[in-house]
């Protein structure tokens, strides 16, 4: 994969200290993963308005912004940034034209209404280290760790659940993921009520890959970096694990063998 060329900064720009990375790199796969998950890039000429957002939810992601997103921003681009409180959300804003022109000519990003030009950009799929933290980053904004009681007293049957509003892009993971050995369900087309559009109703995607062997496969080949993701599956393995009462004659406690720990360094992953 070649370099990314140079772009034109302002004096302002070069004041700042602004940097752009000029070869591809896993840190900055994983941005772009976080910005196809929560990230918006608005890029409005007429209004000389030119900024990116990354924002997700105060009640569970404030760890994923302090502690990853922000760090990440300050290695990439030299941009020192603390999260925020908006209105609904929790996260971070930038304003630079140079910046929003770096992510859109160079990386390839799609910017204002994404979701119709939502693609993995293509100096991603060269190499897989690339698409591993491309998919992470996309993970840890936009998908969930959830698990499942089926028939027991408590939650122990492990499913990781991907949503998105476009059908293209999803099935685009789906394969993704595929390439790399997991079973993938999808659930297309589904219509959840909302009173507020005129139609009274929106259509989400989603995928999903169940079952012990799965997530044993997703730590040890993609795994997460957000603290909320991490914790919940933590206190699986280590408590809800021990804790399960006694199942069917030994099968499903010989799949759960082996999970992987996490290791001190988060951004690797067994």
């Amino acid at each position: 994969m070649s370099s990314f060329q140079p772009i034109p900064i302002s004096k302002r720009a070069r004041l700042k200290q602004l940097r752009f990375p000029t070869e591809p790199s896993e840190d900055l796969a994983y941005f772009c993963g976080l910005m196809a998950g929560d990230g918006h890039i608005a890029m409005r000429e007429s209004k000389a308005d030119y900024y990116l957002t990354i924002e997700g939810n105060p009640a569970d992601e404030r760890e994923l912004y302090s502690q990853i997103v922000c760090p990440l921003v300050k290695r990439l681009f030299n941009i020192d940034i603390q999260p925020q409180m908006f209105q609904h959300t929790y996260g971070i804003r930038i304003r630079s034209k140079a910046l929003m022109e770096y992510l859109t000519t160079q990386l390839k990003l799609p910017k204002n209404r994404k979701y119709s030009q939502l693609t993995i950009p293509h100096w991603i799929n060269y190499d897989n280290r690339f698409l591993i933290n491309y998919v992470r980053g996309l993970a840890d904004t936009d998908f969930c760790l959830c698990f499942k009681k089926r028939h027991k007293s408590v939650p122990y049957y492990p499913v990781i659940i991907g949503v998105s509003e476009s059908k293209s892009y999803l099935e685009e993971i789906a394969k993704t993921l595929e390439t790399f050995g997991f079973t993938v369900s999808r659930h297309y087309d589904y219509r959840y009520p909302d009173s507020r559009l005129k139609a009274g109703y929106y259509i989400h995607h989603r995928i999903y890959l169940y079952g012990y062997a799965q997530l044993k496969k997703w730590m040890g080949t993609i795994g997460f970096q957000s603290p909320k993701h991490l914790n919940k599956y933590e206190h699986w393995r280590d408590v809800t694990l021990t804790t399960l009462p006694a199942l069917k004659p030994n099968a499903k406690r010989k799949e759960a063998r082996g999970v992987p720990t996490r290791p001190q360094n988060s951004g690797g992953w067994i």
